[in-house]
C-alpha cells in the first residue's frame, strides 16, 4: 500500500538508481564509488560546490490528471472496493551537477568539465532506467526501488522534461542561487492512498414494503424574453385580444400562465418552445392597468397522473386597455359608447373627446360596458374619441360621426 512515504520513497529511489550507476568522470585522482548524491536545495555558493556530486531537487509536485479520481485495479476485497481514490501525483525534480578545478593563472580559470562529465552519465542513466521495477537491483544485489514503492500496481517512470531557459532561471532565481546547468525530469505516477476507510457494494436485497414513491419530471424553466399584442406593436391588449410571448422553453405539457397571479390554463391557445399565443381572458379581476404575466409548465404525477405545476417563468408585463366597439351620437346631443372595461372601481375615469375632457361625474350611464355622456361643446366631426380607465387609454380608431 502506498502510504504518505511515496514521495520521500521515490527521491530515496532516485538517489540510489544515480549512485549505484553513474560513472566516475576521468581525471579524478581516486574513483568515485558510489556518487555522491544530495537530495534537497541546491547548495549555495558558501558551501564546496567544487567537489563531483549530483544534487536531486524536488521542485513541484502537480496532480495526475489522468488518473485523478480513479480506483487501483484489485484494492480491496475482491477488487471492489470504493469511495476513497488515492492522491496520484507527478513529481518534478531538478538535476544538477557540481564538480570544478581552478587553474592557478592570472586571472584564475575554472573548469566545470566535472559537472558536464557528471550530468551526462546521469542522464544517461535515467534514459536507461526509465521505468523502475521491483527486479532492478544495485552491485550488492540490494533492490533500488525503496520498500515503500514496491509491489505497487503503477510503476515509476522517468521522463525528461523540456523546459525553457525562462522556466529554468525562474527556479534558480526563487532560491537565490547561481544559475548552474541543470536538467528537468518528471516523475509519474506516484500514489498515495487514503488512509479513509474504503466502502464495498452491498448485496442487492428485496425491495422494501411499498409506500411514499417520488416521481420526477425534467423540464427547463421557462424564459420570457418579450411579450407584443398580436395585432398591434407593444405590450397593449384589450379583453379578447391575443398576446404573443417569446422567450425559450415556453412549451409544457401543458403550457399554464398566470395573470396578476391567477391561473388562466385555458389562455393559451398554442406554444412551442420559442413562442407562445395568449388570449386576454374577460376576467372582472383583470381590470385596465399594468398586469404581471408568467408562463408555466405542467406535469402529470402520481398513480393516477393528476396535474401538477413545474417551474415557472419570470414575470413579464402588458398594458390591459379599454375596448371601444361601437360609438353613437343620440338626442342631446349624448355621446353614447359601448365596449368593455370602460370604467373600473377606485380608478380614474374619464373621455376624450379631440382636445375636450369629460370626467367620470359628468357620465350619465357608466358601466364597464356602456357609458353616456353629454357631447362636449366644440367637438366636430372627425374627433378622435378615446377612453382612459386608470391611466390605461383605449387604441381604438374611434371618431365622431
Amino acid at each position: 500500500m502506498s502510504t504518505f512515504a511515496a514521495i520521500g520513497g521515490t527521491s530515496v529511489t532516485l538517489r540510489s538508481l544515480l549512485a549505484d550507476r553513474v560513472d566516475s568522470p576521468p581525471g579524478l585522482t581516486s574513483t568515485l564509488r558510489p556518487v555522491p548524491v544530495s537530495i534537497g536545495t541546491p547548495p549555495s555558493e558558501e558551501e564546496d560546490v567544487d567537489k563531483p556530486r549530483l544534487n536531486l531537487f524536488l521542485y513541484r509536485v502537480t496532480r495526475n490528471g489522468e488518473l485523478a479520481n480513479q480506483e487501483i485495479p484489485g484494492r480491496g476485497a475482491n477488487g471492489g472496493a470504493y469511495g476513497h481514490p488515492p492522491l496520484s501525483l507527478n513529481l518534478h525534480y531538478l538535476l544538477t551537477a557540481y564538480g570544478a578545478s581552478k587553474q592557478g593563472t592570472t586571472p584564475t580559470l575554472v573548469d566545470e568539465s566535472l559537472a558536464h562529465y557528471l550530468l551526462g552519465s546521469a542522464m544517461r542513466v535515467l534514459n536507461d532506467f526509465a521505468i523502475v521495477t521491483d527486479e532492478l537491483e544495485d552491485s550488492n544485489g540490494a533492490q533500488i526501488l525503496d520498500g515503500t514503492l514496491q509491489n505497487e500496481y503503477e510503476r515509476v517512470k522517468l521522463t525528461l522534461e523540456p523546459l525553457s531557459l525562462e522556466d529554468v532561471a525562474k527556479v534558480w532565481t526563487a532560491l537565490n542561487r547561481p544559475y548552474r546547468l541543470s536538467a528537468a525530469y518528471e516523475v509519474s505516477v506516484v500514489q498515495i492512498e487514503s488512509s479513509r476507510r474504503p466502502r464495498h457494494p452491498q448485496l442487492v436485497g428485496a425491495p422494501s414494503a411499498a409506500g411514499a414513491r417520488v416521481a420526477t419530471t425534467a423540464a427547463g424553466r421557462p424564459v420570457i424574453a418579450e411579450v407584443h399584442a398580436a395585432q398591434r406593436p407593444g405590450p397593449y391588449a384589450r379583453v379578447g385580444d391575443t398576446l404573443v410571448v417569446s422567450g425559450r422553453s415556453l412549451m409544457g405539457n401543458p403550457t399554464l400562465v398566470w395573470i396578476d397571479g391567477i391561473e388562466f390554463a385555458s389562455a393559451v391557445t398554442s406554444a412551442r418552445a420559442d413562442r407562445a399565443t395568449v388570449v386576454v381572458p374577460d376576467d372582472v379581476r383583470l381590470q385596465p392597468g399594468i398586469r404581471s404575466l408568467r408562463i408555466g409548465h405542467g406535469a402529470l404525477l402520481g398513480d393516477p397522473p393528476a396535474p401538477h405545476v413545474g417551474p415557472k417563468s419570470n414575470t413579464a408585463a402588458f398594458v390591459l386597455v379599454p375596448g371601444i366597439d361601437q360609438l353613437a351620437v343620440l338626442a342631446g346631443p349624448t355621446l353614447r359608447l359601448r365596449g368593455n372595461r370602460l370604467i373600473a372601481p377606485d380608478a380614474e375615469c374619464m373621455t376624450l373627446v379631440g382636445e375636450h375632457t369629460v370626467d367620470e361625474a359628468d357620465y350619465s350611464t357608466s358601466s364597464p360596458t356602456e357609458l353616456r355622456m353629454p357631447l362636449p361643446a366644440g367637438a366636430t366631426s372627425g374627433d378622435l374619441v378615446r377612453v382612459r380607465v386608470g391611466g390605461a387609454e383605449s387604441l381604438d380608431d374611434t371618431r365622431l360621426p
